[in-house]
């Protein structure tokens, strides 16, 4: 049987009801022997809206770690691939994620390489850094715009001077090598600033971070394709932490 897309969300939202609240609270019960056990029927009412959300919402997360190993595993002719894809739309597809502090963009290059001297601005032994081709960034956009997905691209807040400041060079090189293609897509610098000190440490201030922000949003705001386009971030884990909301405070 052939379901509507309204129909299908609808089985969609019934099958994340039942496997995000109804199990596990069915699975915290204790259960008396001596009690009675009855079925217990729930109904859900799709005849009222409860909360409206953007139509994007249910949306893609594409991991840098794709481009670092050259899209292991990921066809972009795949048939069945695009089919699944569509079904999607409309929708946000973000490639971001812990390798996109490490991505550099070499619009020449033919193959990958490493230089990890573009990160000596922040510590002695920097993770080891990779190039994301030209090649590769048309693949990308080319598959997302076939597939009318919103691309958010998650740009490298790593590559920073040694006083600590992002350095936009790189990202301006991808800018200007998307808007002369017209590649439609939105942005997010950095990825869970958070877990740097941790990770690699590496230690970066809300307020600091925030600059970082402001000095992309006002490179987007000078471009002709890019001036309206959004600016998502800081993306972040454990927003309950101490360390991690003094640094939305700041």
């Amino acid at each position: 049987m052939l379901y509507s897309t309204h129909n299908q969300v609808l089985h969609l939202i019934k099958i994340l009801v039942l496997h995000t609240l109804v199990i596990p609270l069915l699975g915290t019960l204790e259960i008396d022997a001596n009690v009675v056990q009855k079925e217990i029927y729930i109904q859900i009412n799709t005849g009222s809206i409860v909360q409206e959300t953007n139509e994007k919402y249910l949306s893609i997360g594409l991991d840098t770690g794709l481009v670092r190993h050259k899209w292991n595993g990921f066809n972009f002719s795949s048939e069945k691939l695009m089919t699944l894809s569509e079904a999607l739309v409309p929708t946000f597809a973000r490639l971001g994620g812990t390798d996109a502090d490490f991505l550099v963009f070499n619009a020449t290059a033919e193959v990958d390489h490493h230089d990890n001297s573009i990160f000596t601005g922040v510590t002695d032994q920097p993770p080891k850094p990779f190039v994301m081709t030209g090649k590769e960034w048309d693949n990308i956009n080319h598959f997302s715009a076939n597939m009318r997905w919103n691309l958010i691209f998650d740009l490298n807040v790593m590559i920073r001077t040694s006083d600590n400041v992002w350095n936009p060079t790189n990202a301006k090189q991808l800018l200007d090598y998307s808007q002369q293609r017209w590649y439609n897509m939105d942005f997010e610098l950095g990825n869970e600033p958070n877990l740097w000190k941790k990770h690699y440490n590496v230690s970066i201030s809300g307020t600091q971070l925030g600059k970082d922000f402001r000095t992309l949003s006002e490179i987007l705001h000078k471009s002709t394709m890019y001036n309206y386009r959004l600016l998502v971030g800081p993306s972040i884990t454990r927003p309950v932490n101490k360390d991690v909301t003094q640094l939305l405070k700041e």
